[in-house]
């Protein structure tokens, strides 16, 4: 396999399964309308409405060893809900991605979210496209969801506080309203959405390929050697490609033709 290969295999490798870092979750402590940044860097808003009696932004420390979404979260905490509400998050000028992860959770015992969601026609689509990406307490609650993606619905069943699911989001997601349906128990609910961004290291050794193939693409090669038959990338560097597909370096032996020496019979011939 040439050099050429191995780079280029290395890149794509590299961009194909870049490793997420810790999400950078959004902030509300600043107003309900925060900047947003999807994995490729394209920049909006998200904003959220809702009808909760008491709504503040927050951020707490997972009590579990080795949490995979990084401390603190950012959070929207709801304190002594005593009746239905909702709450919507739209995204503006800006898609979310594979990266963009939501969490919800803290429910009791009978307590349910019925979450829905939309793209920019407003037309409800799956949550099974979305990634379930686990349950992971950010409080110290340990009972598990009842989590249907099929119908939205997600349910407490007690007797503690849930842990919070954890979502990654698809690119045609422009708004999620969730239905808090209240069970005459004093909740305190919680909701919050983060970004993944590439590892530095990542992006570094992505750069670092890319910089070897576009090296060793554009290496000079003398036009008489290019043959449109050859494969991709089938000779090594300072290697040419000779038309019944075989490699051989620039400057190796090329045996020599016979070369007609004028005599006074005009006859006779040698190689030299």
């Amino acid at each position: 396999m040439s050099l050429r290969q191995i780079a280029l295999i290395a890149c794509m490798n590299l961009v194909a399964t870049t490793v997420h870092g810790s999400p950078i979750w959004i902030d509300w402590s600043t107003g309900a309308t925060q900047t947003f940044s999807n994995s490729s860097g394209n920049t909006g808003t998200i904003s959220y409405t809702d009808s909760f009696t008491s709504l503040t932004a927050g951020s707490t420390t997972s009590p579990q060893s080795g949490f995979p979404f990084g401390d603190p979260v950012k959070i929207l905490d709801v304190e002594f809900q005593r009746q239905n509400a909702s709450i919507t998050f739209t995204f503006s000028n800006v898609s979310p991605d594979d990266g963009t992860i939501f969490t919800l959770g803290d429910l009791q015992r009978g307590s349910k979210y019925l979450v829905t969601a939309y793209d920019s026609s407003n037309t409800p689509i799956s949550l099974t496209s979305w990634t379930y990406l686990g349950e992971y307490p950010i409080y110290p609650h340990y009972d598990l969801n009842l989590w249907n993606p099929s119908t939205g619905v997600m349910e407490g069943p007690g007797p503690d506080n849930t842990e919070n699911i954890f979502l990654g989001l698809t690119s045609n997601t422009a708004s999620i309203r969730v239905d808090f349906v209240y069970n005459n128990l004093v909740e305190a609910l919680n909701f919050g959405i983060g970004q993944n961004v590439p590892e530095p290291s990542t992006l570094l050794l992505a750069g670092v390929a890319m910089l070897m193939w576009l090296s060793l693409s554009t290496k000079r090669v003398n036009p008489a050697h290019r043959v449109t038959q050859c494969p991709l990338l089938d000779c090594e560097p300072l290697q040419r490609c000779l038309p019944d597909g075989r490699c051989e370096h620039e400057h190796a032996h090329t045996p020599q033709q016979p070369v007609a020496l004028e005599r006074g019979d005009h006859s006779s011939t040698r190689a030299v």
